[in-house]
């Protein structure tokens, strides 16, 4: 099982989803279920199928955002198609932007933005995000994440490699 991470693409996106998915399904996450309520869900489609769209589409948008680097580990011994087994997203502080839920992004079909913007709750998502903003206020002052970050001057000691 020779392992490899790598820069995420657009060709990754649908296992990061359905990776995502079964993470934070509603029915274990109650974040999630707050968020994809069951009533909002499609009933022509698998369960967690309007879940795994909104997850196509938000992390689509980290792929065109220069404020986040998005890294996969890949199974270099399965198919293509399951190859990617994990997967990491990280926020550079100060130059990351959260795109509202009804942000435009260009990677997704419109007809798949549409059903995922009907599978989630607008107001338990615009509740939530100011919840974290309150709370990051609160932890870090005034300016929120914006103190939460602080650039140094890089480590003036080389790292020497150690020999085992």
């Amino acid at each position: 099982m020779p392992l490899t991470i790598r820069q995420a693409t657009l060709s990754d996106i649908p296992a990061i989803a359905r990776i995502s998915v079964a993470a934070f399904h509603p029915s274990k996450d109650a974040v999630s279920r707050n968020l994809f309520p069951t009533h909002l869900q499609p009933t022509d489609q698998p369960d967690g199928y309007g879940h795994y769209v909104w997850r196509v589409y938000r992390k689509s948008s980290r792929l065109d955002n220069a404020g986040s680097v998005m890294l996969v580990v890949a199974d270099d011994a399965l198919p293509a198609a399951d190859e990617v087994v994990g997967f990491a997203v990280w926020d550079i502080p100060g130059r990351h932007t959260l795109p509202s839920s009804a942000g435009s992004n260009n990677s997704v079909d419109p007809e798949l933005l549409a059903v995922a913007k009907a599978s989630m709750d607008d107001s338990a998502f615009e509740s939530l995000r100011r919840s974290v903003a309150s709370a990051a206020s609160d932890v870090f002052g005034e300016a929120g994440y914006g103190n939460a970050w602080r650039e140094v001057a890089p480590f003036p000691y080389a790292l020497a490699a150690v020999d085992s």
